[in-house]
């Protein structure tokens, strides 16, 4: 059961990166993280590269493919978007990419990672061994006690359990 509990099994990375098979790039980074996601195993280990540059990648592909999609003055009234729909558009592009669907997707796919590359070398440096999906700069939550706030600093650090990997963002 344990097990169950702790498995990190990406499958829309499992169904996502194969588009990526074939697609050329003329970026060296990019080339080398397209090797790396067609031979990764799709866990999202923590310790894991090719989870990171997954991750990066496809949250600039969401991005991406909600602009073709959603107007830019509904952008705010539909913050969160399917990513079982983006997937349904990438499998099957229609015209919103364009009057060649499918080379239009195939470019959005590299344009996608190349910029996701640019984001984790900005974000982590440009040493790939350092882009571990759960290290502290990358996917990280922060658990805060709801008495936290309330309390003298000594007691907020013993009931404070600090970062730990997960999603970027606080939880208070």
């Amino acid at each position: 059961m344990m097990e169950l509990q702790q498995d990190f099994l990406s499958i829309p990375a499992r169904t996502l990166v194969p588009l990526l098979k074939e697609l050329p790039s003329t970026d060296i980074r990019t080339q080398k993280a397209l090797k790396m996601l067609l031979s990764w195993d799709y866990v999202m280990n923590p310790d894991s590269v090719e989870a990171a540059i997954y991750m990066s990648w496809e949250r600039r592909l969401s991005r991406n493919v909600w602009d073709l999609y959603i107007p830019e003055e509904a952008r705010r009234v539909f913050p969160r978007r399917s990513l079982k729909k983006m997937i349904d558009f990438l499998q099957a592009p229609d015209s919103q990419f364009g009057p060649n669907p499918s080379s239009a997707r195939d470019a959005l796919l590299i344009k996608s990672l190349e910029e996701g590359i640019s984001g984790l070398v900005k974000r982590l440096g440009s040493d790939t061994s350092k882009w571990q999906y759960g290290q502290e700069k990358f996917h990280h939550i922060k658990i805060r006690h709801m008495l936290g706030s309330t309390v003298k600093p000594e007691l907020r650090a013993e009931l404070e359990v600090g970062l730990y990997p997960g999603e970027e963002i606080a939880i208070q």
